[in-house]
């Protein structure tokens, strides 16, 4: 799959997007936030190049921010929008045994209108 069709999924990126950052809830204080900006960073990094991600980055820059209850939780929930296609990175923190912390993904306002 290229990265100009990666989009072309049930995201429908037609319109308005929103970054969706899920973070495991069990850190104190900002370091879940952290967590999720690793996620997003990583995001960046994979599909920075697509125009559906410089879209959100230059027009809208909206963010929601969901928790989970596990990194495995985290892992299910990654895996389950690979399988739908949907563009989707996680942050796996290296200082808490390579567990997974967070991950992040774009939609479309299909799903969250």
């Amino acid at each position: 799959m290229t990265k100009a069709n990666k989009f072309d999924t049930i995201t429908n990126m037609k319109n308005e997007q929103r970054m969706v950052i899920v973070a495991f809830r069990g850190f104190s204080g900002i370091y879940s936030m952290i967590q999720g900006c690793h996620a997003v960073v990583e995001f960046a990094a994979q599909f920075g190049d697509t125009d559906e991600y410089r879209k959100w980055q230059k027009r809208h820059k909206t963010i929601f921010v969901l928790e989970s209850h596990s990194s495995n939780q985290l892992e299910e929930a990654f895996t389950e929008l690979k399988k739908l296609k949907v563009p989707v990175s996680k942050f796996i923190e290296p200082d808490i045994n390579d567990s997974v912390t967070a991950i992040a993904f774009l939609i479309g306002e299909g799903v969250w209108n």
